[in-house]
């Protein structure tokens, strides 16, 4: 019989976002469907928080850096380098980190998602032309490994059948609302930002990228006290 993952215990908490196989030497009877299903329900909720909350720094990205570039003196060309650039990096990162999620655990690599998305996002605030804003974008592309690191959690965690796929849906709706919900959240932060700062209209964007990059790093905190 194949086991699934079991729980690791770290200190005095026990995480089920080990999800990787047992080692032979481990390897025990295989737990019953509700035990499992109940451990999985546990372990996806980080899982799916997690990539709800990088998309949503996609979607603001997605609304804000078209006109962060442009009033940087960027051209349209230069604008179009720096979103391949973001997918480029997304290529070649998402395969590393979820070959090293295999070995560090899922949730490690999630959380290193979430690290990488707000250092990007800050620097991006702070960048003071268009080269730097594409090497932001590069950093972020290679921590935006959320959903590929998701998706096979899921596999890791669920037992196969129906209840997979139902599992690996709910990472896309994650996914999808996120970037729903990020051009939003931008446009509120970056009214906010006007009307409650005062923050002037040609620093809007460096102003919404230090949110998202807030906004990464609090939950980055809470993943880390809660999961």
């Amino acid at each position: 019989a194949v086991s699934r993952p079991r729980l690791r215990h770290f200190g005095q908490r026990s995480e089920v976002l080990v999800l990787s196989a047992d080692p032979p030497a481990q390897r025990g009877a295989v737990r019953s469907g509700a035990a499992v299903r109940s451990a999985a329900t546990g372990a996806l909720l980080p899982i799916w928080l997690a990539v709800f909350v990088q998309m949503v720094g996609v979607g603001i990205n997605l609304s804000t850096l078209p006109l962060f570039v442009l009033s940087l003196g960027g051209t349209p060309l230069q604008l179009a380098s720096v979103v391949s650039a973001f997918s480029g990096a997304q290529m070649l990162g998402g395969p590393l980190l979820v070959r090293v999620s295999g070995r560090v655990g899922r949730l490690a690599v999630l959380r290193c998602c979430l690290a990488g998305n707000a250092l990007a996002a800050l620097l991006t605030s702070v960048a003071p032309g268009y080269r730097c804003v594409a090497l932001c974008r590069v950093l972020a592309g290679l921590f935006a490994a959320s959903v590929p690191v998701a998706q096979v959690a899921v596999t890791d965690v669920v037992p196969a059948g129906a209840a997979t796929s139902q599992a690996l849906s709910r990472v896309g709706s994650a996914a999808s609302a996120g970037i729903i919900a990020g051009p939003a959240i931008g446009g509120v932060l970056g009214l906010a930002a006007r009307h409650l700062l005062g923050v002037p209209p040609h620093r809007e964007a460096r102003a919404v990228f230090a949110a998202s990059a807030c906004l990464a790093a609090a939950f980055f905190s809470f993943c880390r006290c809660r999961f």
